[in-house]
């Protein structure tokens, strides 16, 4: 089952007016950060993604430090450098 736009629109009006609501202070705002960043992820909106996701991370959101972690290319290689080093001191194929 996919969401409509209307579906999607309207969720975003309410996450605006959860973060205008809690002034974009506290666990509230991290919570509607983050979501509005999943929300703008799955529509390609990457920058804005990251934009909520950096909000929600230093309100105190572990999943949005994750998410911003995986949105910055440069992490994503070294991640995968680091992952192919270990694989390879273990011996296991790449």
């Amino acid at each position: 089952m996919s969401a409509s736009s209307g579906d999607i629109s309207s969720a975003l009006e309410d996450l605006n007016k959860a973060i205008e609501l809690s002034r974009g202070k506290g666990a509230a705002a991290a919570q509607a950060y983050t979501q509005r960043g999943l929300i703008h992820r799955l529509n390609g909106a990457e920058e804005k993604a990251l934009q909520d996701f950096t909000k929600a991370a230093e309100l105190g959101s572990a999943f949005a430090k994750t998410m911003v972690v995986q949105m910055n290319p440069y992490a994503a290689m070294c991640n995968k450098m680091l992952a192919d080093a270990i694989n390879k001191l273990k011996g296991e194929p790449q």
